[in-house]
């Protein structure tokens, strides 16, 4: 039986939902809650249950009460009478209270050295609550309990924040945040939290305002400053010295880890080579082991903590190429797209160089050969590399090899009575056997059966066994498909079928959204469906809102769905992919709305209204979309099209060739070819592959028409390609043809950008009148029509060749303009684009310290956007004095628009 007074008071007996009187009886139940296995006093009841005075039949009525309980719980020795009163027998294990209690104590001793434990504990911890404390009663005696609870409740959802914070998730926080301080203004630790999330992001100024704002707030009603703490904290971002925390990725640990206390003790102990490569079959518990071996051992390890799946053996993907694995650990430790090597040797020696003199730990999971890791070491035995894989290796190099057998009998009985709970095991001991024998001793299936026997109070464990030996299940063939078979046909039929259609996800990870949109349910009725697998053990959840499925249940959800397919269902899956991408791009680019393909929309899309919701959106979703471009050749085209700029922004250059050639392979008209080869030539040009760009340009306009729209597109990124490399003349040309082509068609939003890139051109030249014009003009456009995003860009262009002119000041006024407008647009690029004009602006002006603010919060922003820019921005900051003391010099103002 629970008793959970987390939300409305209810009580449950197994998956039954017991009907409680209402009245004074339902409150007599809280107040006795209140005090588990106390007597409490017939006074203290009769006071508690008529505030305003006991009636002379009170005594009577409180006995009608507890009789009426009593019926109500079906069990009468729960409440007894005890002088001076009467008492709830329940054991701590039935309070939800003392389930939150418990997960927020364990969550926050993990907190110092497992954050990734501690945000699962503390996620585990708040998910129990389902509304305010004793929501539905209010009675002077439960208030002061309900305010403790909920103060817990909070200071439960800060611990889990700091955990996040440890973790990187700064982009989910800084996303999250904004509405627990709209609910608590005054609470200070949200608001160093929210700092620390959007200073790690490189929003130094959204941070410093957070912090003026609760200055404000405390002085206007409490008459007070923040705390010493948070004023410090305010001070470190304002001289931006506050490092970014080492990276910590490993997944959370198994609060029920039992067994291998062999091999644990051997990887603990081990002087073998730091490298250790665990193998076995598929269910074994390779990944657990791994995972808690990394948390047991990431003490010792003060530098990154590293995981990457290598899906050498996940459904519906190839295993991870060495170079596409070096490229996703280096970005994981911070390394800029653009500063990623581009072939395999150079992405292993700078990995090699990232970690030299590091005391990292890395997880490589669920490798496919010894030659993919192989180009994956670090070379330096301060760093310990633990490896799993179905197979062995025996064949790595200077590699420890432990292979996993099944599970022993004692640890295999000890796994399933802690997951299904001891009085149940230990009562039917050879009915435990049985159905260990049944599940193959594999850890996966033992898993299964046993939370199955958990959520069945009326299940033995005999009758469990015999379900596992029916007929129908051994016709699967293997204990696995055994044990998920019958935990798929205990679902509801909606269950089963979320189940089965999950097998046509095409990625790894997913979110409710996917489901709704595979189900053609509601997103409530899809996540409930969702939390319902996750409580079957068919479902995992790495962390909030995202969901995957173990590699054996992923491998039975696609035989099931190809077993029965619905195209419908498919289509549904992929529609929602791209169309929810192709939104997310409105939101970052809406100018640029008219070039995307119109495509199909979702009856359940996610709402992305922020440039933060849609930037993260994309970086969660990338390696699915990317994985439909493998899967479905067809949708190569949309996705292409559609997500050519955000890979071009985040500096995946790597994908974005990979993805454009499949789009080159399935395009058909010339416009389409066209389209690709301009994707390509960008893709190429950003990793310096001029030769190789210019190619695909030119076969793109030899392709395209006279009055194509690509011919266009293709001259403006010839004159682009031309500016870069140095050949201003032909860049001038290719420009100005295509401004012509832009006159014609009357795009005014494609012509201001060729304008201002055009402008650009003619300043390099020397020509000033001619750039000048060039950026009026598209200045002029930009507020004509209202072009938000594309004013800030000339802004800068305007400051640009006014700084080369030897006029900082002019130029200082248009960086101002651009950087407030792109503040106000989310436009990050451009946002640092104006903080490195400021900064040159202010060093030629003779204020060092100013500069050095403005290269710092450049530099901060071109590191989160993996740009190249982030390079010569440092290389700024390395040639300023030493500005310390320096108070800035007075300007006078001259130029039009604002001072500086």
């Amino acid at each position: 039986m629970e008793f959970d007074v987390l939300g409305r008071l209810r009580v449950t007996d197994g998956d039954r939902l017991l009907d409680l009187p209402g009245g004074k009886a339902r409150a007599l139940l809280a107040v006795l809650l209140c005090h588990p296995n106390e007597a409490v006093s017939r006074d203290r009841l009769l006071d508690a249950l008529w505030p305003a005075g006991p009636p002379r039949t009170a005594a009577d009525n409180l006995r009608v009460h507890v009789s009426h309980l009593r019926r109500a719980l079906a069990e009468p020795n729960r409440i007894v009478a005890r002088q001076p009163g009467y008492a709830l027998q329940v054991a701590p294990a039935e309070l939800t209270t003392h389930r939150f209690t418990t997960l927020l104590a364990d969550g926050r001793a993990a907190l110092a050295t497992d954050p990734a434990r501690a945000s699962h504990l503390l996620t585990s911890a708040l998910s129990l609550w389902r509304g305010p404390a004793y929501a539905d009663l209010d009675l002077p005696l439960l208030r002061a309990e309900a305010a403790r609870l909920t103060e817990l409740r909070l200071a439960a959802l800060e611990d889990r924040i700091e955990a996040d914070l440890a973790l990187a998730r700064h982009t989910q926080l800084a996303a999250e945040l904004p509405a627990l301080l709209a609910e608590h203004p005054l609470r200070e630790r949200f608001h160093a939290q929210l700092m620390l999330a959007l200073y790690h992001q490189g929003r130094q100024a959204e941070a410093l305002a957070t912090y003026r704002d609760l200055r404000r707030d405390l002085a206007e009603e409490l008459g007070i400053d923040p705390s010493p703490p948070l004023r410090e904290l305010h001070q470190r971002i304002l001289t931006g010295d506050l490092a970014a925390p080492a990276p910590r990725h490993l997944p959370a640990d198994l609060a029920d880890f039992t067994g291998r206390a062999a091999e644990l003790t051997g990887l603990l102990t081990s002087t073998a080579p730091p490298v250790c490569a665990i193998d076995g079959m598929a269910g074994i518990g390779k990944t657990s082991l791994a995972v808690h071996t990394a948390h047991r051992l990431a003490p010792h390890y003060p530098g990154a903590h590293l995981y990457l799946d290598l899906h050498g053996h996940t459904a519906g993907h190839q295993p991870a190429e060495p170079a596409a694995a070096l490229g996703a650990l280096l970005r994981a430790l911070g390394i800029p797209g653009d500063r990623v090597p581009a072939d395999l040797a150079g992405r292993a020696a700078r990995w090699r160089h990232e970690l030299a003199g590091q005391r990292a730990l890395i997880l490589l999971d669920n490798a496919a050969s010894a030659a993919q890791v192989r180009p994956l070491l670090p070379g330096n035995p301060d760093c310990l590399v633990l490896i799993t894989s179905r197979r062995r290796l025996v064949d790595l190099e200077a590699a420890h090899v432990l292979s996993l057998d099944v599970l022993p009998p004692a640890d295999a009985i000890a796994l399933f009575t802690a997951v299904a709970g001891a009085h149940r095991a230990d009562a039917e001991p050879a009915a435990v056997a049985e159905v260990l024998r049944h599940c193959g001793h594999l850890p996966l299936a033992i898993r299964i059966a046993a939370a199955r026997l958990r959520s069945r109070p009326a299940w033995t464990v005999e009758y469990l066994a015999q379900r596992l030996h029916a007929g129908e299940l051994r016709e699967l063939g293997g204990s696995v498909s055994a044990a998920l078979t019958l935990s798929v046909q205990h679902l509801a039929p909606a269950g089963q079928r979320l189940f089965r259609l999950l097998g046509l996800h095409p990625g790894v990870t997913f979110d409710r959204y996917l489901a709704a949109a595979a189900t053609d349910l509601s997103v409530a009725e899809a996540e409930e469906l969702l939390e319902d697998l996750v409580d079957a053990h068919l479902l995992q959840q790495p962390r909030i809102g995202r969901y995957r499925c173990h590699d054996l249940v992923r491998d039975h959800t696609v035989r099931l769905a190809g077993q029965t397919p619905d195209q419908a269902a498919h289509t549904r899956v992929l529609d929602h992919y791209l169309h929810t991408a192709a939104a997310a791009m409105d939101v970052l680019l809406p100018h640029e709305s008219r070039y995307r393909p119109a495509l199909p929309a979702p009856t359940t899309p996610p709402t992305l209204t922020s440039y933060d919701q849609a930037m993260t959106w994309l970086d969660t979703e990338r390696e699915t979309l990317l994985a439909i471009a493998h899967a479905h050749p067809d949708r190569a085209l949309p996705l292409s099209a559609v997500l050519w700029h955000y890979l071009h922004l985040r500096g995946h250059q790597d994908d974005a060739l990979d993805l454009h050639t499949r789009a080159l392979d399935q395009a058909e008209s010339a416009d389409e070819q066209c389209r690709s080869l301009n994707y390509l030539a960008l893709a190429a040009i950003r990793l310096n592959r001029f030769e190789t760009g210019l190619g695909w340009l030119h076969r793109s306009l030899a392709l395209a028409g006279e009055n194509s729209p690509h011919r266009g597109h293709t001259l403006h990124h010839l004159g682009l390609a031309c500016f870069q490399l140095g050949d201003i003349p032909r860049a001038r040309l290719y420009l100005g043809e295509c401004l012509a082509l832009t006159r014609e068609s009357g795009q005014h939003y494609y012509r201001g950008h060729v304008l201002h890139r055009l402008g650009l051109a003619c300043a390099a030249a020397g020509d000033h009148e001619e750039a000048d014009a060039c950026l009026e003009e598209a200045l002029a456009l930009a507020r004509d029509h209202g072009y938000r995003d594309l004013e800030p860009e000339v802004r800068n262009g305007l400051g640009e060749t006014a700084r080369d002119r030897a006029d900082p000041v002019r130029a200082a006024g248009h960086f101002r303009q651009a950087l407030r407008i792109a503040t106000e647009t989310g436009d990050r690029d451009q946002q640092a684009r104006a903080h490195n004009g400021l900064g040159h602006a202010n060093r030629e002006l003779g204020r060092p310290a100013e500069a050095a603010r403005h290269w710092r919060l450049a530099l901060a922003i071109y590191s989160a956007l993996a740009v190249s820019e982030a390079d010569l921005v440092r290389h700024h900051l390395t040639l300023l004095p030493d500005t310390a003391g320096q108070p800035p010099p007075v300007i006078h103002q001259t130029a039009p628009d604002q001072p500086i």
